[in-house]
């Protein structure tokens, strides 16, 4: 039975969307995530996390981190994860320009996390995206993946390093939400950044994937 404080918008969501129910990235059929938690129905969640279970697949039995307590609140798989803020059962409450460990890893995936680092922080360091993505690199092995995903629009510093290419990624693709109903679709950079946060629609209405191999 469903309930709590999203119920109603739930029922709302299953009237107003309409198919297809399922979205596609980089040629990949996916099912769009509609969780309770968080009410991914209505935001940029409902994407993202898809696309990181697709990933995860493939590095089953591997080492992986996350950074930024994100995809444990929709499946249970081991791995080691990393979050300065959310205090929670398994995770390590610990900033993560900050962490090393002598066991490096296969795989490292951050939800909409990287847009939070050195931004919404007391006192404001924009210095520390950088340097958070060098400590990432350090941490990943040889023949490794390190895969973000960030909504275009919430960190215009982040967005402006990206589109400058004041740092780097080897791979970067974009998906834009193209209606009222959470639907996405494959876009361009441009038109991804030319895309507001929070409007026309709440949340995230463009999303960044970008991948760095080792």
């Amino acid at each position: 039975r469903i309930h709590g404080p999203h119920f109603a918008h739930f029922i709302y969501y299953k009237k107003i969307r309409k198919t297809p129910e399922t979205f596609i990235f980089l040629g990949r059929t996916y099912q769009y995530l509609t969780a309770l938690y968080n009410a991914t129905y209505t935001n940029e969640r409902s994407v993202e996390v898809p696309i990181a279970m697709n990933i995860m697949n493939a590095y089953h039995g591997k080492r992986i981190l996350e950074v930024g307590n994100v995809l444990s609140h929709y499946l249970v798989f081991p791995h080691v994860i990393v979050d300065k803020y959310e205090s929670a059962p398994g995770v390590i409450n610990e900033d993560i320009l900050d962490y090393s460990t002598d066991e490096k890893f296969d795989l490292i995936i951050s939800i909409s996390t990287l847009e939070h680092v050195g931004w919404d922080e007391t006192p404001r360091d924009d210095t520390k995206i950088p340097k958070t993505l060098e400590n990432l690199k350090n941490l990943v092995m040889p023949g490794g993946q390190i895969i973000i995903t960030v909504p275009i629009g919430q960190n215009p510093v982040l967005d402006d390093m990206v589109r400058k290419r004041s740092i780097e990624f080897d791979r970067r693709y974009y998906m834009k939400r193209v209606s009222r109903s959470n639907l996405w679709s494959e876009t361009s950079e441009e038109e991804a950044y030319s895309s507001k946060y929070g409007s026309p629609f709440r949340y995230g209405n463009a999303i960044m994937i970008a991948f760095i191999s080792r």
